[in-house]
């Protein structure tokens, strides 16, 4: 994946969190920070002619967490660039071919 300067790799995790039975993928992006109007556009869920993002991605990314039983987090991280966490509950296994339930 490409995304910013070659010196600021995106870097993607996930983990499973027991205790909340979800799975957790986080983003840190070092080269892009989210401005607080647009992380104020997505917690609102509203956007308007003065208050709105710079496009349509993390949009996406949000109604993709939301309609999958989710949500979409998004932080400043210490390095000055931005953490997104999505949290998305787990599922169960599909039935193995030819199992009755």
């Amino acid at each position: 994946m490409t995304h910013g300067p070659v010196t600021s790799p995106v870097a993607v995790m996930v983990r499973e969190s027991p205790e909340t039975d979800e799975v957790v993928v986080e983003i840190f992006d070092d080269a892009m920070l989210v401005t607080s109007q647009e992380k104020n556009s997505l917690t609102e869920g509203t956007e308007t002619p003065l208050q709105h993002g710079s496009d349509i991605t993390l949009w996406l990314v949000k109604w993709m967490a939301v309609n999958s039983g989710g949500e979409l987090s998004v932080m400043e991280n210490d390095s000055g660039g931005t953490t997104f966490e999505i949290r998305l509950l787990m599922g169960q296994a599909p039935a193995e071919e030819g199992d009755s339930e």
